[in-house]
């Protein structure tokens, strides 16, 4: 990619102002609450990982014990603040080192802090629950106005319930605030300014009836694609109306504005000053760095093209690089940029560039569809809705919920402004569209990309590799005491366990059993777990409820391969069984080195019929100790039977996955052909394997009942008539 087409592109020449007349008033407050949401940290890959996935308000009361102890009065509930002029600030960075010197704030090396707790300096730096919130007057503007609320709600609550303990008025005040601060996102933000469809118009915060509905996302997941979109600089404006105006960059690190205006005029400044135009050339030149490593990142993780995640909000795809909007040199520029092949245009490139259009939303189509489906998703799927005990008088005191119910956007600023995120001067051109769509809420993930939430199984110290040494040292453990008790017994004097095997074969006896064992007992529960997670509307909502649960599973198949490939090894090597292994093993590096989705769901179908295997075990088990012919012979019609309808199952769902997923892989053709090879040679392998069961019982059914029993064969003693396949129907060989 060029570097000088992508800055022409989106570096910023002229301001160019919101039509909509979206202000900073907005801008900020979705900055300042979604910073709760979006932890972003580089990992030496050079992508995010993000730590934040729930609303818990941490960055008013700090993410950890220690700073929310640091924070707190312990005074009827309330929290620490400094005033100054009769209105409550949070308090001085200084004033709350003096008793927690281990408290920090997150300022550049190139900043002295004052350590005198002066009001009148230029250097004060505020102490509020987020580290990084002395970065610009946004942050303390709504850290000021949240710090304000909770005092009051402690007196709100005091009053109505004068027994409770300063932790309980604490919690209650906490719990308000935060059913009120996710009331204004749903009403105002989400409601009125995000979107323009009719069915997100007028939209209420109601927990009790947002519970009624089903939404997909079972349990919060910050997703990639979701930090990218969320990138919105070209919102930020040259200038804020601030007294004679003031400069963005010069409100970097400069806390001290926070006092040197009254908050009335703050918020009057932010009103009446208009955001940026969400489009192309509008990046401010000091945030482009920003916007350069996010595209890095965004090719780090491979993320797919522009047009893949329209296809997955079931948008139509870009057909041209005029559909994106833009004037003739700029389409000139992007099809430059990607090689005249309007595929290759990046998710965030995408998003940063394509033209609103959609009745009076400052947003584009695909950002519109892509908000509303990852924000409405993770609100639903917060405890204050989906917990009924959160939104209850008992827990919020009846005074409380009423406050929630009645307080209005425009009581808490003090302004009397109908529509608060928009500048006054706006033209009365409020209308809402329908949708383009039936809104279906689910996960884009599904589709494409990589899964970023699979880094938590794969990662170094991620639960995969938790649940993967527990259970290997398990397996190796098993294996070890029971070479030991043998020896122990031997050194007795004592008859072997299995006096008519030798060692060896006594060791792989044990493996098998447990294998039978184990497959027998996973069948009900993997049943239970994989099919409603694989077939579900959301596959990694669902598997993120259940990953423990699958992943062991997962994980145990694996040791399993591994200890009975070692054993086997140790008494006869058998060829098949190790290309079969192998291939398991395989599937499981290129679904965690690509992490794609379509590789997940196609491991877990192939894994979860291994515990169909669990009468093959057993038939090897009761061959090894020489059963009776006739349990031999149930046991391999048993083992034919359910090991060949269950081939026949798991080939219809890999067909399935395949053909479904054919249109939605084809920006990945390397993970989607080199699967469907290594799926074609298992299969193989497989059939070859049920080929071996089911000549064997043929060649034992074959044989009288009367001859079997005068004879005493085993089943390995049954040979065919056939000698140029004698080997290849004799158990042992399995």
């Amino acid at each position: 990619m060029s570097c000088a087409c992508l800055q022409a592109l989106l570096a910023r020449q002229t301001f160019q102002k919101s039509q909509t007349g979206v202000n900073f008033l907005l801008v900020s407050l979705a900055n300042w609450f979604l910073d709760d949401l979006f932890q972003t940290v580089h990992n030496t890959t050079g992508a995010f990982q993000l730590p934040g996935e729930k609303l818990v308000q941490g960055h008013i009361y700090g993410r950890t014990p220690d700073r929310e102890q640091a924070l707190r009065s312990f005074v009827d509930g309330k929290m620490k603040v400094s005033t100054f002029n009769g209105t409550d600030y949070p308090p001085l960075l200084s004033s709350i080192q003096q008793d927690f010197p281990n408290f920090t704030m997150d300022v550049p090396s190139t900043i002295e802090i004052d350590t005198t707790a002066n009001a009148t300096s230029d250097k004060n730096f505020f102490a509020v629950g987020d580290p990084r919130f002395n970065m610009h007057l946004g942050h303390l503007y709504w850290a000021t106005r949240a710090l304000q609320l909770h005092n009051s709600l402690c007196d709100l609550v005091m009053d109505n319930e004068p027994t409770y303990t300063d932790q309980q008025v604490f919690e209650t005040s906490r719990l308000i605030l935060s059913h009120y601060l996710t009331k204004i996102i749903v009403e105002e933000y989400v409601g009125q300014a995000i979107s323009p469809f009719r069915d997100m118009a007028g939209i209420k915060y109601e927990p009790d009836v947002m519970r009624t509905f089903s939404y997909p996302t079972l349990q919060n997941r910050i997703y990639l694609e979701f930090d990218h979109l969320y990138r919105w600089h070209s919102l930020i404006p040259d200038v804020l109306n601030l007294g004679q105006g003031i400069s963005f960059p010069d409100v970097v690190f400069q806390p001290q504005l926070l006092l040197d205006y009254p908050l009335d005029q703050i918020t009057s400044a932010f009103i009446n000053t208009s955001a940026g135009a969400m489009t192309a050339q509008n990046t401010p030149l000091y945030l482009y760095p920003i916007t350069v490593q996010t595209v890095l990142d965004a090719r780090a993780q491979h993320l797919q093209g522009f047009n893949a995640y329209r296809q997955a909000f079931e948008l139509p795809r870009f057909t041209s690089f005029e559909d994106f909007g833009l004037n003739a040199s700029l389409t000139s520029t992007l099809s430059k940029l990607y090689n005249d092949d309007i595929d290759q245009v990046e998710w965030f490139v995408g998003l940063m560039i394509e033209s609103p259009a959609m009745g009076a939303s400052f947003l584009a189509e695909t950002m519109v569809s892509a908000v509303a489906t990852f924000a409405i998703s993770a609100i639903w799927n917060t405890d204050l809705v989906k917990n009924p005990l959160l939104w209850t008088s008992q827990r919020m005191t009846a005074a409380g919920k009423a406050w929630v119910e009645t307080t209005t956007f425009q009581d808490v600023l003090g302004v009397n402004l109908d529509m608060p995120f928009f500048t006054p001067d706006r033209q009365p051109s409020w209308h809402t569209v329908n949708a383009p769509r039936q809104w279906k809420f689910s996960n884009l993930r599904n589709f494409v990309g990589r899964d970023f939430a699979i880094l938590t199984f794969f990662s170094s110290g991620g639960d995969f590799h938790m649940l993967f040494n527990t259970t290997l040292i398990s397996a190796v453990g098993v294996i070890l005491v029971f070479v030991i008790i043998n020896c122990f017994w031997r050194c007795l004097g004592k008859r072997t366990i299995f006096p008519q095997l030798n060692p060896e074969t006594q060791l792989i006896v044990t493996v098998h059993s447990a294998l039978a064992v184990i497959t027998t007992l996973q069948l009900v529960p993997y049943t239970v777990f994989v099919l409603p997670t694989w077939f579900g509307p959301d596959f990694l909502g669902q598997l993120e409820c259940r990953y423990t649960v699958l992943f062991t599973f997962f994980i145990v198949h694996g040791v399993m391969y591994i200890c009975e490939a070692t054993t086997r090894a140790v008494v006869k090597t058998s060829q098949l069984l190790l290309w079969h292994h192998a291939l398991w093993f395989i599937f499981i590096f290129i679904a965690s080195v690509k992490r794609s989705v379509f590789a997940v769901k196609l491991d877990f179908i192939l894994d979860y019929f291994v515990c169909w295997e669990f009468a093959l075990y057993f038939v090897l088990v009761a061959h090894r100790l020489k059963a009776r012919v006739l349990w031999q012979k149930a046991l391999l019609g048993l083992a034919a039977v359910t090991y060949s309808v269950s081939r026949v199952a798991q080939l219809v769902f890999v067909i399935g996955l395949f053909v479904y997923s054919y249109d939605r892989m084809k920006p990945e053709p390397a993970v989607y052909y080199s699967m469907l090879v290594l799926t074609i040679v298992l299969i193989a392998l497989q059939t070859y394997t049920g080929y071996i069961y089911w000549g064997i019982w043929n060649r034992v059914c074959k044989q009288t009942h009367k001859e079997l029993v005068e004879a005493g064969l085993s089943v390995s003693e049954v040979r065919c008539t056939t000698p140029s396949v004698d080997r290849q129907l004799q158990l042992q060989d399995l």
